[in-house]
């Protein structure tokens, strides 16, 4: 039996290629009924998998002629992210979270939706990151964890003469980058009173009546040195 080869052969293996490092992708030189197969890799068949990269070349060849083509494989490495599950850190203090410093990646943070390699936080909570490996589609993504902690104050006094919620209150001040102390919280005070999460730093603590018993500046109870404004004579904690 004679094969009679009606048409030359045709081979178009399309566009340049980008993959993972891990996966593969498919190279196929197109159906001619009874051409034979040659590639560069040594393979005879049709289609064949690349998964390093480089060119990849094919001859298909009947009786009526040939066809050649190439295709450039290009294989990305998966971007490795290690960032810790659980951050630590002082309220007031800020944490940078950095997942690299290529400018070719492309970056995503939740919840913030920043792009750039590197982040700065304030808050608790848990930042999720995904990254590009260029336009290769090589994602990856990381997430942690991050906590604020701050010191807790109770503070308590004896004084006598206060007529209940409102009367009393405590004033919190905190020493700012100049030395000078701001005024930093306040809550009411009838014989207790309690700061959460308080940053690191210098504080003062004033209570003074505001109602009923006595109003303003009061001797008794000020925690100012002697009833007076001589912040450098009080000892900060």
């Amino acid at each position: 039996m004679d094969i009679i080869d009606k048409f030359s052969p045709t081979v178009e293996l399309g566009n340049s290629r980008v993959v993972c490092d891990g996966d593969s992708v498919q190279l196929d030189a197109g159906l001619t009924l009874g051409a034979l197969y040659d590639w560069n890799t040594g393979a005879k068949t049709q289609k064949i998998w690349a998964k390093t990269s480089g060119t990849y070349s094919v001859t298909v060849k009947n009786s009526l002629g040939q066809a050649n083509d190439n295709v450039l494989v290009t294989v990305k490495p998966v971007i490795t992210l290690s960032m810790p599950d659980t951050i630590t850190a002082c309220v007031g203090d800020t944490v940078t979270l950095t997942v690299g410093t290529n400018t070719e990646n492309s970056y995503f943070w939740s919840p913030g939706g920043q792009t750039t390699p590197s982040i700065k936080v304030t808050k608790s909570g848990i930042y999720h990151v995904l990254v590009n490996n260029g336009f290769g589609g090589c994602f990856n993504s990381d997430s942690t964890r991050v906590i604020f902690k701050g010191a807790k104050l109770h503070a308590f006094h004896y004084q006598g003469g206060s007529y209940g919620p409102g009367d009393v209150v405590a004033e919190l001040y905190r020493k700012n980058s100049e030395g000078k102390f701001n005024l930093y919280r306040e809550a009411d005070m009838l014989q207790m009173v309690q700061f959460d999460s308080l940053a690191r730093g210098e504080y003062i603590l004033k209570s003074r009546f505001v109602n009923y018993s006595f109003v303003g500046e009061n001797p008794w109870l000020d925690t100012y040195h002697d009833g007076k404004t001589e912040w450098e004579k009080v000892t900060p904690f």
